[in-house]
C-alpha cells in the first residue's frame, strides 16, 4: 500500500470512509485537521471507531517521538485484544 497525498480530515466524509474502510490508509499517513498549518499522523483506528492521530508538539522531533510512542501503545492494544479475542 502507498500512502495517500495528505488529507483533511475535516473535509465531508473522510472521516466516515475511514472508519467504514471505504478509504484505507495505513499508518503514518500524513492528515490535516482543518486549517492548521501543521499537519497531523495517522496511528490507527481504536476498537470502537476512533481516530488515533498525532498532531504537532512544537518540533519535527517531539512530534515524531511522540508518534512512535503512540504506534508501539496502539500495537500493544491491538495484540492484548487479540489475545482476549483467542
Amino acid at each position: 500500500m502507498t500512502y495517500l497525498p495528505e488529507l483533511n480530515l475535516w473535509s465531508p466524509g473522510i472521516a466516515q470512509a475511514i472508519r467504514s474502510g471505504q478509504l484505507k490508509i495505513q499508518r503514518g499517513q500524513w492528515l490535516r485537521c482543518g486549517n492548521n498549518p501543521h499537519p497531523c499522523r495517522f496511528v490507527g483506528l481504536t476498537p470502537g471507531g476512533t481516530l488515533h492521530v498525532v498532531h504537532w508538539r512544537g518540533s519535527k522531533a517531539a512530534t515524531n517521538a511522540h508518534f512512535l510512542r503512540c504506534v508501539q501503545s496502539h500495537r500493544e492494544s491491538e495484540q492484548a485484544a487479540t489475545s482476549l479475542a483467542e
